[in-house]
């Protein structure tokens, strides 16, 4: 992967980016699948997140930006570009009612500072495995509760126009599972959520039913992406479609779908990207043979698959 000069000689500045080369998507996806990437770029903070995207936007290097690597498929070829983490984007500070944060901030220490400040609201997405970026971008939902119904205002990278902006929730398309930041691949780099005063302990009670709730319904044993499908148009679960042919427990290689819930698709420990797109496009056609309801991914695809 050849770099333009200025792109380099940021690169070498250590203090601003950390750069690791030809790294396995394993080691950065909840699914554990994935072969390596050319670059892994990991700013300090989102300055230098805003002047890495700058100089990647002006070249003509292909990247992604990546949170926790939830919901996430990488492919068994790797990457050819560069993956963007936001992980070090982890600062959060309370105002009033408000919780700001950044973009790698996971939703379970977003959840906990909010209950240790007496602020209720994300105790439904606790547990969740993502990031605040990714959960926005994606409109993550559990239990009645979407993460954009939260949001006061964003801070958002536009790589195709370099512009940062700040938005409002009504000017960023939510829908189920999807917003114009999904959609135009603008990069989240910090959010303020709107939280509603409330007592700690009853906070955690909720976040503890939360994790037991999840803990009942889902396989969280075995390294997955969560959700494979969303649910369908006419509001029918994905998972109840696919257990109702008889499909929990088929598995292609170490991919399987889960005995637990059967819109998750489970790494046994050697599955691999073709496996888990395999089964899942098994199930799909499955799914549209007996009911003629064409699932939708949840699932994103990252790399090149044939």
């Amino acid at each position: 992967m050849r770099l333009d000069a200025e792109l380099l000689s940021y690169l070498a500045d250590t203090r601003q980016v950390t750069v690791r080369r030809d790294l396995p998507l394993s080691t950065l996806t909840t699914l554990r699948i994935g072969g390596a990437a050319d670059l892994v770029l990991s700013p300090c903070d989102g300055g230098a997140m805003l002047r890495l995207l700058d100089l990647l936007s002006l070249s003509d290097h292909p990247f992604r930006v990546l949170g926790a690597g939830s919901n996430l498929l990488a492919s068994d070829g790797g990457y050819a570009g560069a993956i963007v983490l936001t992980r070090r984007l982890d600062r959060i500070s309370v105002s009033g009612s408000t919780l700001r944060v950044g973009a790698g901030v996971s939703l379970s220490r977003a959840a906990n500072a909010a209950r240790e400040a007496g602020l209720g609201g994300l105790e439904a997405l606790y547990g969740i495995p993502g990031s605040i970026g990714g959960a926005l971008a994606m409109n993550a939902g559990a239990f009645g509760c979407e993460i954009s119904s939260l949001l006061s205002v964003a801070t958002l990278y536009d790589p195709e126009t370099r512009r940062v902006f700040v938005a409002a929730p009504d000017e960023l398309g939510f829908a189920y599972r999807t917003s114009e930041i999904l959609a135009s691949r603008l990069v989240l780099i910090s959010a303020i959520l709107r939280l509603t005063p409330r007592d700690r302990e009853e906070i955690a009670c909720r976040m503890r039913k939360t994790l037991e709730m999840r803990e009942r319904s889902q396989p969280l044993g075995y390294p997955s992406a969560g959700c494979v499908f969303k649910k369908c148009p006419d509001g029918r679960s994905a998972g109840e479609l696919i257990e109702a042919l008889g499909m929990k427990g088929k598995r292609r290689g170490d991919a399987m779908i889960s005995e637990r819930h059967a819109n998750f698709i489970v790494n046994l420990g050697g599955a691999s990207a073709t496996d888990v797109l395999s089964l899942a496009e098994e199930a799909r056609r499955a799914v549209y043979d007996a009911y003629g309801v064409l699932l939708e991914y949840e699932l994103e695809l990252l790399g090149d698959f044939l």
